[in-house]
């Protein structure tokens, strides 16, 4: 995932490993004394070294055992990787049901990517049977966060009726609030499903909705700053 790459590349940066000069191996070394100290942060760091090879040779199954005892400890970004090896089925047998509390234990912990990956998780009925109405409610949570693709799943539950009430007017603003931020091919899938809504809207809707999604948009903003 890009997230952890750059998560990777950030833990490195900040001690000047990205360096070519600089041995990483070493310090790879030295992060796992921590990491068998009990230190999550760098139990984190060494599962991280160990999926993607960074410094050490690249194991699966070291990196869920270390992505483990982080997790064990609470750190959330472990958590939610030890949930990525168990639905993708990386380094650990395939286990829907498990991967799934774990993205559920740090959503409710209030963090947008697992809330949309739970989102997903209901939506498709991976690890879980099919829920329209949990799907929007984990993804309403991320669209109050300013997921680009939270805001346009959000504007086709409303647009289809999908675990709540068809509202082609509350699709249309959260199809706007999408393609407001959104570029390249996923802009055009939203702005195309924005223009067939708004046909079945009066004019004093859409201006309703654009004035509803400028306001959520500022909070959003604000929450940022």
């Amino acid at each position: 995932m890009n997230k952890i790459i750059i998560c990777i590349f950030i833990l490195f940066s900040l001690t000047g490993l990205i360096a070519q000069s600089v041995d990483k191996v070493s310090y790879f070394k030295s992060k796992k004394i921590e990491a068998e100290q009990g230190d999550a942060s760098s139990q984190l760091f060494t599962g991280f070294c160990y999926e993607y090879g960074e410094g050490v040779d690249q194991d699966y199954k070291e990196a869920v055992k270390w992505y483990r005892l982080a997790a064990e400890q609470g750190d959330s970004t472990a958590q939610y990787r030890l949930g990525d090896c168990y639905y993708s089925g990386q380094g650990i047998i395939q286990d829907y049901e498990k991967a799934l509390k774990w993205y559920t234990l740090v959503a409710e912990q209030g963090d947008a990517f697992a809330q949309w990956t739970l989102g997903f998780c209901y939506e498709h009925g991976a690890g879980v049977n099919r829920n329209y109405q949990e799907a929007f409610k984990w993804y309403r949570l991320t669209a109050e966060h300013g997921d680009v693709s939270a805001q346009f799943k959000l504007g086709d539950c409303y647009s289809k009726g999908r675990g709540v009430i068809q509202d082609y007017q509350e699709a249309f603003k959260w199809y706007l609030l999408a393609s407001s931020k959104a570029s390249g091919h996923l802009f055009d899938e939203i702005s195309k499903d924005r223009d067939i809504v708004r046909k079945e809207l009066t004019q004093a809707q859409i201006n309703q909705a654009t004035r509803e999604a400028k306001e959520i948009q500022k909070m959003i903003d604000d929450g940022r700053e």
